[in-house]
This record gives structure tokens, sequence and C-alpha cells, in this order.
């Protein structure tokens, strides 16, 4: 059976400061959970910060959009293998 997966993203709201706070708060929530996936995708300059918040945690960590070049003249796009230096 699978596991269920609650997942949200930050859209194009935030600050690094209410991104850490947003982030600590779905780490702390997500500590009562069972048998549930935990997904947060912030925007791409939060991604570090976002990550450090939840490294104890059960929370795992993605982005919102990937391109699907992987290098290039594609100005605004992040491709995968970008994204895959976050760990």
């Amino acid at each position: 059976m699978r596991t269920p997966m609650v997942a949200g993203n930050w859209k194009l709201n935030g600050t690094r400061a209410s991104a850490d706070a947003l982030a600590q708060e779905v780490a702390s929530g997500a500590q009562s959970l069972n048998n549930v996936e935990v997904l947060v995708c912030p925007t791409y300059i939060h991604i570090p910060g976002v990550q450090g918040v939840i490294a104890a945690s059960n929370v795992k960590l993605g982005a919102q959009d990937a391109s699907i070049q992987e290098s290039g003249a594609y100005t605004g796009e992040v491709s995968t293998a970008m994204l895959q230096e976050f760990g």
C-alpha cells in the first residue's frame, strides 16, 4: 500500500525568516503524524535555509518546479542537476 503524502509549496510568498518559521511549524506538527509523508517545497532561494530547519525532522524537501532543460540560455529556469546539489 502506498504511503499518503501531504505536500505544500510557498508559491511566490514569504521572506527568509517567514519561510524558516513556516518550515519549523510544519516540522513540529509532522512529529505526531504516523504513516504520512510530509513534503515542503519552498521557493528556490529559500531551499538552503528550509533545508537546515527541517534537517532533524521527518519532513522531506522538494522544489516547486524543475526545467526539462539541463543547461543553456533558459533565463529563470532551474535544472534538476542544480536542484540535486542541495542533496
